[in-house]
């Protein structure tokens, strides 16, 4: 059994995030809000957009939206600003040196250029918007085509950065597309190419990643006919947005909330409506279903649909095996993951574990210097408390700064299962 066999398209619980198409427009629940702040910061201001929040939380699903958004707006209307969203995010992984990045990112605005030159409008003075012949020849060159290829592949690894020993090189590359971009765009009010600079969390600790951003600040960020976006998990944002070397560029950072519990219902409903292809399908996870993973999960998307898709992979596989399944069978399936969860954690509890426990459940992120608040004076032995959390996958570290009593944590999933366990 699958969902095409029961009249879906594909899985209507990928926890994916939403893309950059009319379909995961009409998936969106609750965020025209958060979409129309971002769109306002892209469109109206010189600024840098920086968005944060936990995991899981719909930060690119918003930044998704918004760029496509901008985009179509744009096509249809001339008065617009054309705003072209680079073909891929960007991310900096501590492997990662400025001039790996920087060869990256010219290729990919150039190869983004190259696939939406029927988008481009012409500058003043020509008839249609220029297409830069050089810049072709050069991405169609081996070398170049090797890079690409990797880059583009498993993103593995950067052993050899784009040249062209003989005749032009990457510095005349890299002036080509800068020339492009500023014939194009010749002010901010005409466009951009806007590039999302994703994943911060992944330098692992603000002083890292405000480092690195202030290496971008005087070249990646400074190219004219770019504009740019940040996002990253709460705390490693607002880390960068601090530093004295960024006044002035970045926007404080646009927190997006977990979804009102509310909603989970539309959320189930638009799902079901968006994947149908037969009138009359049906899923095995009912609409009150979600709803209840939809609660456990406190409105993490991420986590509720995750969640959802273990269910109907159960529930296919009794089908095959039963024939039917049976109308307790998520009752069933629920008691048995959450008994499961808890017996896999909770008998290595001990002493304060389950009262700092509910403590943190309480606030989901938090940082080792809130321990009084979150009831243990002795800072040590929070962070040992702690420690016996990560072990357990109760809690990660989504950013560590210059020590580790610095960390900013999170609760997992397996932390808010075990939480709705012990409320039943």
């Amino acid at each position: 059994m699958s969902y095409r066999e029961l009249g879906f398209s594909s899985d209507p619980f990928s926890n994916k995030a939403l893309q950059q198409d009319d379909l995961s427009e009409r998936l969106m629940v609750d965020r025209e809000s958060e979409v129309s702040k971002l769109l306002r910061r892209i469109q109206e201001s010189s600024k840098i957009p920086t968005i944060e929040g936990q995991n899981g939380v719909g930060k690119t699903s918003v930044l998704n939206i918004a760029l496509h958004r901008a985009f179509s707006r744009s096509k249809s209307n001339k008065d617009e600003p054309l705003l072209i969203p680079c073909r891929c995010s960007f991310q900096i992984g501590k492997d990662k040196s400025a001039e790996d990045f920087l060869d990256e990112l010219y290729l990919q605005v150039a190869l983004t250029l190259i696939e939406q030159e029927d988008s481009l409008r012409a500058p003043p003075g020509y008839s249609k918007a220029p297409n830069e012949k050089r810049i072709k020849a050069y991405i169609d060159s081996p070398i170049i085509k090797s890079f690409t290829a990797t880059i583009m592949g498993n993103g593995g690894g950067y052993n050899a950065a784009p040249n062209a020993s003989k005749g032009w090189d990457k510095v005349g590359f890299r002036a080509a597309v800068e020339d492009w971009l500023r014939l194009l765009f010749p002010s901010a009010e005409t466009g951009a190419v806007v590039c999302v600079l994703d994943n911060l969390e992944l330098l692992h600790s603000s002083k890292s990643a405000r480092e690195v951003i202030e290496t971008l600040r005087d070249t990646a960020f400074s190219i004219d006919g770019l504009k740019w976006i940040l996002c990253g998990s709460s705390g490693v944002v607002r880390g960068i947005a601090a530093s004295p070397r960024l006044v002035g560029w970045l926007h404080k950072p646009l927190n997006i909330q977990e979804l009102s519990d509310t909603v989970g219902g539309e959320v189930y409903d638009k799902r079901v409506k968006g994947f149908r292809i037969k009138e009359d399908a049906e899923l095995p996870l009912t609409r009150a279903n979600f709803i209840t993973l939809f609660d456990m999960f406190n409105g993490n998307t991420r986590f509720a649909l995750d969640e959802a898709g273990e269910f109907c992979t159960w529930a296919f596989d009794e089908l095959e095996d039963a024939g039917r399944i049976a109308s307790d069978a998520f009752e069933r399936w629920m008691s048995e993951e959450l008994e499961a969860n808890h017996a896999e954690i909770f008998v290595y509890f001990e002493g304060r574990d389950e009262e700092v426990f509910e403590a943190i459940c309480q606030v989901e992120i938090f940082t080792p210097g809130e321990h009084e608040s979150l009831g243990v004076s002795d800072k040590r032995e929070f962070l040992n408390i702690l420690d016996k959390f990560v072990k357990f996958g109760l809690i990660v570290s989504s950013l560590d700064q210059d020590a580790p009593e610095d960390a900013v944590f999170e609760i997992t999933p397996k932390a808010l299962k075990l939480q709705y366990f012990l409320a039943q």
